[in-house]
């Protein structure tokens, strides 16, 4: 159990140097966009590696949260662009987290198409 302890710990201290790191490459960014990519590709190959670690359950939840996530900073990017716009996504964003959270308290497996982020009750369930 100890070990097991210092693991997740490390874990977390490694998680969080990292994205430290990244965000001083990114304050001194005198590359431009090629850093940024750079940036994006370490973020990635991490979130990828911990993905592949996630159990079926899991994954189903850490997807929801995902596109929660990407939702909620495309409607900070759209609000300095269009109001209007930004008002539609937040009401898709407050429905789609209740609709996770839903499926979380009600400990449904639910399917999620990944090109459209919709819903479909996985067959055999109630819902």
């Amino acid at each position: 159990m100890r070990e097991l302890a210092k693991s997740m710990m490390r874990f977390s201290w490694a998680l969080s140097v990292f994205g430290l790191e990244q965000v001083g490459k990114l304050v001194k960014d005198e590359h431009g966009g090629k850093r940024e990519q750079g940036l994006r590709s370490a973020f990635d190959a991490v979130s990828e590696a911990t993905e592949a670690q996630l159990g079926r359950r899991e994954r189903s939840i850490y997807d929801a949260g995902d596109r929660l996530q990407r939702e909620a900073v495309e409607m900070v990017f759209d609000t300095a662009c269009s109001p209007d716009t930004a008002v539609k996504r937040a009401a898709d964003l407050v429905d789609r987290s209740a609709d996770a959270l839903r499926d979380i308290v009600n400990d449904k497996d639910a399917k999620h198409d990944e090109t459209t982020g919709a819903r479909t009750a996985k067959t055999g369930s109630k819902g």
